[in-house]
């Protein structure tokens, strides 16, 4: 699987900062009061409903980033991907029976949470977009760097850092500093991941043969926070967040020797399955300070 950064115009850190600094992506068009304050009106006006939203999913936005920049062949600006992510939403609230018999202002709360769940989306991306072309300017020589689907499918990371001599890695988890995107990501840690895994021996040629549960570990893994003020860890240009070189250097310094290659290694026989993930208990998270 490859990312929407390899399947497009090929452009680099230097690049990605012109084009933020031109506002390409438009992220500043889209009115973030507006979103938040339809959140709280649902949360005041329809609580239980807007609970449901809270936990709707909707699985065709899962890989709809990287599949529109491919499409585009360029990093799609925040209205394209808007446009397309409400557009599958309101197919999904359409195909299901107990959302559409709801009254249409309750179906309208399911509506404003996924927005501002899409707007949350693309501005989490243009954030691994940037740490990843910013390790590729500072870590090419000394590490490869990876980030697809399949990292993040099954390993539950949004980049990963593989040394090319030694048995290091660096398994980077990129998230907002906020408790909500903490807990968030504790959630994600420890729950198994429905895999396909060719090692497993499949005697009649059936699909679930080789289907099993695989465990995500989060131990020992490197946390790469951004935050809506400026400060040491980013900057905000234009609406989008830009990681600082100090602060980047200093996780990866930081979490030297902690990992090996072995998760990484392992996904040579593992594919994703679309079987809902199932919770086990919590994992284990180191942060970096």
């Amino acid at each position: 699987m490859t990312t929407a950064i390899e399947r497009t115009k090929k452009i680099d850190y230097k690049e990605f900062i012109h084009q933020v600094e031109s506002n390409k992506f438009k992220v500043n068009e889209v009115d973030y009061k507006e979103l938040i304050d339809r959140k709280d009106y649902a949360e005041i006006m329809y609580l239980n409903t807007k609970k449901d939203a809270d936990r709707y999913n909707v699985s065709a936005v899962r890989t709809l980033f990287n599949n529109l920049c491919i499409e585009h062949y360029e990093i799609i600006d925040i209205h394209t991907y808007m446009k397309e992510y409400e557009s599958l939403v309101e197919d999904a609230l359409q195909s299901n029976e107990y959302i559409i018999n709801l009254e249409e202002k309750e179906i309208q709360v399911y509506r404003d949470i996924m927005r501002l769940r899409a707007y949350l989306s693309y501005k989490s991306k243009l954030s691994e977009i940037s740490l990843k072309l910013l390790c590729d300017d500072l870590f090419s020589d000394t590490y490869e760097v990876i980030s697809n689907d399949k990292i993040d499918g099954i390993l539950g990371v949004d980049l990963v850092l593989l040394h090319r001599e030694e048995d290091i890695a660096h398994y980077i988890h990129v998230t907002k500093d906020t408790k909500f995107a903490m807990d968030k990501l504790e959630r994600k840690s420890g729950k198994e991941v429905t895999v396909i895994d060719s090692r497993l021996e499949s005697k009649f040629g059936w699909a679930d043969e080789q289907q099993r549960n695989h465990v995500r570990q989060f131990k020992n893994h490197v946390l790469a926070l951004y935050s809506h003020r400026d400060g040491y860890m980013n900057r905000s240009i234009n609406g989008v967040y830009i990681f600082n070189e100090e602060y980047v250097r200093e996780l990866i310094e930081d979490n030297i020797g902690l990992c090996t290659k072995a998760q990484y290694d392992e996904l040579q026989y593992l594919e994703y399955s679309p079987k809902q993930i199932r919770r086990r208990g919590n994992g284990w998270i180191t942060l970096a300070e």
